[in-house]
């Protein structure tokens, strides 16, 4: 998991307030941050298509049973029978299922669809607890500093030893079989790949934000606040967090495809999410074993999963790119 280094992410401080900028006829017209943020971001056709893209893919996935009715699909866990051939084999695509069906006579399309909806919770769910965890600890660490910046610090260093694919399949196969863990009361699921995805990779954000932290706390902003008698939470809430939010938008937009790649890897092995629940990695797994024959059940879920992380990772280069000229190709 690749995530950009603290010096990417730093914003120029040139840019901390409002920017100027020659119009015509010689004047000066203040630009804000904001309003530069946008304008560079507009420079990016990728993104821009991109956010095209995954809005329309977030609408399909809310309104999946109204996209499924209007092209006729009978829905992801419905078998029709009649739509195997005389051997009791999958049909390709056709008019009655433009993607085909799998080998329960199940339609690829609806499947494909509702495949989105699982995708995009465990992303952006897991996205959100991960980063709130991480910049929890990152803050406390970066601001407090000794035994408490020692101990975030080793526990990272020891999470980060530990090769966290294995971890997630460890944790995620304590509770993908049988009636689950913790006694029962934790099943097999969406939750758990959720919070397998959270536990293993919440120690990025925390570092990224430590070491920006660790700068910001230095700043003559927090030491005017120090002064005037700011208590450290006012600190922490007032001065310090709103200075994080371009490496937290960052961290979060180049996260949510990786996630997203998560999910369907942990799946794919038989250790995330459990049928019949649609999900992308899982219809990749079931298709590797007929690719030959069966071509269309691998290619679609494929095709959604490569261009929903490809969307997201223009996206995530374009704010990356926005935030932090600097880091902007030449």
């Amino acid at each position: 998991m690749s995530v950009s280094t603290t010096s990417d992410l730093e914003l120029a401080e040139a840019e901390a307030g409002a920017a100027v900028e020659l119009v015509a006829g010689g004047d000066i017209a203040a630009r804000s941050p904001w309003e530069l943020f946008v304008r560079r971001f507009r420079e990016d056709k990728f993104a821009l298509v991109s956010i095209g893209f995954l809005v329309l893919l977030v609408l399909v996935a809310i309104f999946a049973p109204v996209v499924c009715s209007l092209v006729g699909a009978p829905g992801p866990y419905k078998a029709d029978t009649n739509a195997l051939d005389l051997f009791g084999q999958p049909t390709g695509p056709s008019s009655a299922h433009l993607f085909g069906v799998d080998q329960l006579g199940r339609d690829v399309f609806s499947r494909v669809v509702y495949g989105a909806r699982v995708s995009l919770l465990v992303a952006f769910v897991s996205t959100a607890i991960t980063t709130v965890i991480g910049v929890f600890l990152g803050l406390f660490a970066g601001y407090y500093r000794g035994w408490v910046d020692t101990l975030v610090s080793r526990t990272v260093d020891a999470w980060l030893a530990i090769p966290y694919l294995l971890l997630a399949i460890g944790l995620a196969s304590a509770c993908s079989f049988g009636t689950g863990c913790v006694g029962g009361l934790v099943k097999p699921g969406v939750p758990v790949v959720i919070a397998v995805i959270a536990l293993t990779s919440w120690t990025y954000p925390a570092r990224i934000i430590r070491g920006q932290v660790l700068s910001l706390r230095e700043k003559e902003f927090v030491d005017a606040a120090r002064s005037l008698g700011a208590s450290n939470r006012r600190i922490i809430v007032k001065e310090l967090l709103p200075n994080l939010a371009a490496p937290i938008i960052v961290f979060v937009t180049t996260f949510v495809p990786t996630a997203i790649l998560f999910e369907a890897a942990l799946s794919f092995l038989g250790v995330g999410v459990q049928p019949p629940t649609p999900s992308w990695g899982q219809m990749i797994s079931d298709a590797s074993l007929n690719i030959q024959s069966q071509w269309w059940y691998m290619l679609f879920p494929g095709l959604a999963l490569l261009f929903t992380v490809l969307a997201f990772n223009f996206v995530g280069d374009a704010m990356t790119d926005a935030l932090n000229p600097r880091t902007r190709k030449s």
